[in-house]
């Protein structure tokens, strides 16, 4: 496998063409009054993405690489669409599979591995701040270790897109539980509404002789 990250530069560079299609569309979008971040923008930017011109992508990328180098990008350089993204990268049997680029519709950008259309093993994920986590991700999933009571998990998903929180240890009976959490006022981490309610229930259940499963479940990843 690490031999096929000597083909992700040519994703990478192919990656911008599409990255450069879904700003005009973002842009349009907004100017015809849709809110950013909102789902009916991401399905206007997704309808308004271009559709593929082979001939042209051909002879982009022809000038940009070498004769050497060609059939390299002809076996990577395959793209897909998804609900919330659209991926640039290797494929097998029609499937986003080995390593490539998915930019989702809020610009963010994963760079890594891929296996079946889904994110899986070693990537970059780069969001929309331009922030940067990198790690193993477990079926679309990377968690982010902050304390030993403290973990954030980035959840990527091509067709239902990101999403990203926090999650704390859970007490007592439900120590081996995780319950969702978020930054307060003053930086320091603590349980949501939902989460002080699933905490709660599983140290109901637990004392019940019952087992809820708990809110984030897991081990630390």
């Amino acid at each position: 496998m690490k031999r096929s990250f000597l083909f992700l530069p040519f994703v990478l560079m192919l990656s911008t063409i599409v990255r450069a299609d879904i700003e005009i569309a973002k842009s349009q979008c907004a100017d015809l009054g849709f809110t950013p971040g909102t789902e009916k923008y991401a399905d206007c930017v997704m309808k308004l993405l271009p559709k593929e011109d082979s001939k042209k992508k051909k002879s982009s990328t022809d000038k940009a690489i070498s004769k050497k180098d060609k059939k390299v990008v002809e076996k990577v350089a395959n793209s897909l669409k998804f609900n919330e993204a659209t991926y640039v990268g290797e494929i097998k049997k029609g499937k986003a599979h080995g390593v490539g680029v998915f930019t989702f519709s809020d610009g963010s950008i994963y760079e890594g591995n891929v296996y079946k259309n889904r994110i899986k093993g070693q990537g970059k994920y780069i969001d929309s701040q331009g922030n940067v986590h990198e790690g193993k991700f477990k079926n679309g999933t990377l968690r982010i270790k902050v304390d030993k009571k403290t973990r954030e998990i980035i959840k990527l998903r091509p067709k239902t897109g990101v999403e990203m929180y926090a999650e704390i240890r859970g007490k007592g009976v439900v120590s081996n539980q995780w319950f969702r959490a978020e930054k307060n006022s003053s930086g320091t981490y603590e349980l949501t509404a939902k989460g002080k309610r699933d905490m709660e229930k599983a140290i109901q259940d637990k004392n019940s002789g019952g087992d809820s499963g708990g809110g984030g479940g897991g081990g630390c990843g």
